[in-house]
């Protein structure tokens, strides 16, 4: 589907690369991508059980599933270092969340008491090949 030759786009110098992030914001960093996955994995797990249940009423060659996931692009509520909370980011309060605010929180991201956003530093790697994140449409 992508081309050998294909070119990632550059990482925009507003973003800072994983190397130049604080150190104990990366535990933070990783922890949004576990949340993620973790995401995707119990999704996939229920689409499974789905298909599995089409099968036992042998009615699978006769159905058709979709299984769309995603939306039009990473978004970028985050900021540079993740946002517990996005209402936060809607409020313009988003640097009351500090690494040491994070990081007291890193058990509870992905839990029911968060309302979590990644870094824009991952919107920008899940948005590649395109250059920018959803939020801005001319690109």
């Amino acid at each position: 589907m992508v081309p050998q030759d294909a070119r990632l786009t550059d990482r925009p110098g507003q973003i800072p690369p994983w190397e130049e992030m604080p150190e104990e914001l990366k535990p933070v960093l990783s922890r949004q991508m576990e949340v993620y996955v973790g995401f995707i994995e119990y999704t996939d797990f229920h689409i499974e059980r789905l298909v599995d249940a089409i099968e036992g009423l042998r009615a699978f060659e006769n159905t058709l599933v979709y299984y769309i996931i995603g939306g039009n692009g990473a978004s970028t509520e985050g900021g540079i270092n993740d946002t517990f909370s996005e209402m936060l980011h809607f409020n313009n309060m988003q640097d009351l969340e500090t690494p040491e605010y994070l990081i007291k929180h890193l058990e509870d991201l992905g839990g029911h008491d968060s309302y979590s956003h990644y870094a824009v530093s991952w919107a920008h790697a899940m948005d590649t090949p395109y250059q920018w994140t959803k939020q801005i449409a001319s690109y």
